[in-house]
């Protein structure tokens, strides 16, 4: 297990994500604190929808990442490359 540490808007970004792309997923988002704990298998299902997400709505017309990409970028960083 991982304990990712994220801020409260990154936690709102990956719920409201999860809300919309993988709703299975919605028991992994829902930590009252912030941080998930999270086992490799999580990360890598987490991951799907935030890169989805990222590669639909984070890029503009030239392909560079807005600003919803650029947080998005933070925090599949973080999530997956736990950085």
């Amino acid at each position: 297990m991982n304990q990712v540490r994220l801020s409260p808007s990154d936690l709102d970004i990956i719920r409201d994500i999860v809300l919309r792309r993988a709703p299975d997923l919605v028991p992994v988002a829902q930590s009252p604190i912030p941080s998930l704990v999270l086992s490799d298998i999580e990360v890598l299902e987490l991951a799907s929808p935030l890169v989805d997400e990222f590669v639909e709505r984070g890029l503009g017309e030239d392909y560079e990442p807005n600003e919803y990409g650029k947080q998005l970028d933070s925090i599949i960083g973080i999530i997956y490359l736990r950085r």
